[in-house]
């Protein structure tokens, strides 16, 4: 469907920056540099969990394109923060599994490992001291929620100890509880072991770290999910039953090449909207940055409620695609310009996307005209443009007047 493209742009566009900040201040309350690397992709997520785990002693090498990018990406986004009243913080960074506890660098550079250690959130976020709440209490409650986000049970268990003994009845008890007894369950290795560790999974522990861990909520769990996939792995794929499928335990435990590895491994599963609104996020995530495009597009032409529904949710990856979307659902065009439509006018508006992907061949009004500006964007004789064009118009005018618009006088 695509060819392929390794590498992200460099920079990123004020609105984009904008809107990627503005996520993460909805999804956590504040705004963490490092997790805005995360979730434009400047940084993998595997990456980032074998230097908490003390397998790397900086993010320097893994951070694309390089530090000295992620420098100044980083740099404009605390000078936006800051023109929202933020409040900083200078906070540390701790190891998890076996580097509990040790205290990271994320980079060599100083001003960049300031930056990333640096967060921002509104003053009404930030936690005031509880003046009728023992500081006793207090350490032990913050012992015992550090243990479960550095997933080191053993420190977790004496933490709970300490907690039961301070006040038998205080509200970290009982999801600790919980994180706990996932820390020590073994992994599924049977389909069946596998379906009621799952619904364990999703039912019981991921609230309790929803409870106590907020933000580490991912980190904790993304082992528990990656433990179900793989166990899942032999179960076949039901439409009517999606989540049971490893892909999707995957998604959740952010392993993307176990994603692309099981949805590509269905029979016919690149027919399955499902699946493929699965393999674009995998795909993304990858950095194969024209695959996702060419999925997310097909899904416009195939299933367009899928695409609705992924283009609209809150965090969907790809910011460019999802500017294109809000501009496109804004323009008045005859005919109107239903969701089919939108990869035409995304070769449009996008026109630099034309040397990265492929014709797509398809028969349906949409697919074509898809195809006749992805021709157009990359030029042939005066012929074959005079022909695409009369094509293009025939089969909607208002996208053919928007391309000609493009060209300038």
């Amino acid at each position: 469907m695509t060819n392929d493209r390794s590498q992200p742009d460099s920079t990123a566009s004020d609105a984009e920056l904008q809107a990627a900040i503005q996520h993460l201040l909805s999804a956590y309350g504040f705004y963490s540099p490092l997790e805005l690397l995360l979730a434009t992709n400047r940084l993998r997520y595997d990456d980032y969990q074998g230097w908490r785990r003390g397998e790397r002693a900086t993010l320097d090498d893994v951070l694309l394109p390089g530090p000295a990018d992620a420098r100044t990406l980083l740099n404009d986004g605390a000078s936006w923060v800051r023109g929202l009243h933020l409040e900083a913080e200078t906070v540390p960074m701790y190891g998890t599994d076996a580097n509990a506890g040790v205290e990271l660098t994320a980079s060599a550079d100083a001003r960049l490992d300031v930056l990333l250690r640096t967060e921002y959130c509104r003053p009404t976020d930030r936690k005031q001291p509880d003046l009728f709440l023992d500081g006793t209490e207090m350490a032990a409650q913050n012992g015992l929620i550090d243990a479960l986000a550095a997933r080191n049970r053993p420190a977790a268990v004496e933490a709970l100890h300490r907690m039961a003994e301070i006040d038998p009845g205080h509200w970290t008890l009982a999801p600790a509880e919980a994180l706990i007894e996932a820390l020590a369950a073994p992994f599924p290795e049977q389909v069946d072991h596998a379906l009621s560790y799952l619904q364990t999974l999703e039912q019981r522990w991921l609230p309790a770290a929803a409870t106590l861990l907020h933000t580490g909520v991912r980190d904790f769990m993304s082992p528990l999910w990656r433990a179900a996939g793989a166990a899942l792995e032999k179960n076949p794929f039901d439409p009517d039953d999606s989540k049971a499928h490893a892909s999707w335990a995957y998604l959740n435990g952010l392993d993307w090449k176990g994603v692309k590895r099981c949805a590509l491994g269905v029979p016919d599963g690149e027919s399955e909207p499902i699946l493929q609104v699965r393999l674009a996020e995998a795909a993304w995530r990858l950095r194969h940055y024209a695959e996702a495009v060419g999925r997310w597009f097909w899904l416009c032409w195939h299933a367009p409620k899928h695409f609705e529904e992924c283009v609209e949710a809150a965090g969907f990856p790809d910011t460019r695609l999802k500017n294109a979307w809000d501009v496109a659902k804004d323009q008045e065009l005859d005919p109107p310009l239903a969701t089919y439509w939108f990869p035409a006018w995304t070769m449009i508006e996008e026109p630099g996307l034309a040397r990265t992907l492929a014709p797509c061949g398809g028969d349906s009004e949409g697919e074509r005209a898809y195809d006749h500006v992805l021709a157009l964007r990359r030029g042939h004789s005066d012929r074959e443009d005079l022909d695409r064009r009369r094509a293009l118009r025939d089969l909607h005018p208002g996208l053919l007047g928007r391309y000609l618009d493009t060209l300038g006088p």
